[in-house]
């Protein structure tokens, strides 16, 4: 079985392969089967400071929204997450907000990956597109490469919940955090949810997602919704 990322429109000429990383390292690292949280990896990831962002897919549950807050970092928190809840961190609009040019050359120095890929191709490209300055390190309990576009520069295996104590020992807490960079996207999310609620209001009638919005708005807090 292939998986084979091809350029639209499927069409064209085989060319060279491009060149390797820098040095001769090696396009990814994996640390298979290390189920304690890697010490040098909370380490490089609580350094104060740094333009961080979690980007958290289906499955990650609960621990992320701990971690990213240790770490002082924006949630990007996709639906399936069990991550995408009420705080400043949190960016739930991520699928629009890059959408925007602006927002979209916002650059962080390293990006969190947590659970399944977001099914947003929007997402999907901007991480493609970071470049080599971004490091991209990606965190599964079992090993798994959720990471079918092989953006990632080095996948762990090891616990969330682990990784968070061991975080949690080396973060330097609220004083340590890039403040700016973690308002910037606050701010960013606050607007789109505005504009997206204005949107919605200004129909004046009946629409999926505005009765979805109204109703998980009047849900009490901790409360799930099942659509079926």
């Amino acid at each position: 079985h292939l998986n084979l990322a091809c350029r639209e429109p499927l069409l064209g000429t085989a060319g060279d392969l491009p060149e390797g990383r820098a040095g001769g390292a090696p396009w990814h690292r994996v640390e298979a089967g290390s189920r304690p949280a890697p010490v040098a990896l909370a380490e490089s990831l609580a350094a104060p400071g740094r333009r961080g962002l979690v980007v958290a897919g289906a499955g990650s549950g609960p621990s992320v929204v701990t971690l990213a807050s240790t770490l002082g970092w924006p949630l990007m928190a996709d639906p399936l997450s069990g991550a995408r809840l009420p705080s400043r961190m949190t960016v739930a609009a991520a699928d629009a907000l890059l959408r925007i040019p602006e927002v979209a050359s916002w650059r962080p120095e390293v990006v969190l990956r947590t659970g399944r890929p977001w099914a947003s191709r929007v997402l999907s490209s901007w991480l493609g597109g970071l470049g080599p300055e971004t490091e991209q390190v990606l965190v599964d309990p079992f090993g798994r490469w959720a990471d079918p576009e092989r953006q990632a520069d080095q996948s762990v295996a090891c616990d969330l919940t682990e990784l968070t104590r061991a975080v949690e020992k080396q973060a330097a807490g609220p004083p340590g955090w890039n403040k700016d960079w973690v308002e910037q996207w606050a701010d960013a999310e606050s607007a789109a949810q505005t504009a997206i609620d204005g949107v919605l209001e200004s129909r004046h009638r009946l629409t999926e997602p505005a009765v979805a919005r109204s109703l998980v708005a009047g849900l009490p807090y901790g409360w799930w919704l099942f659509a079926s």
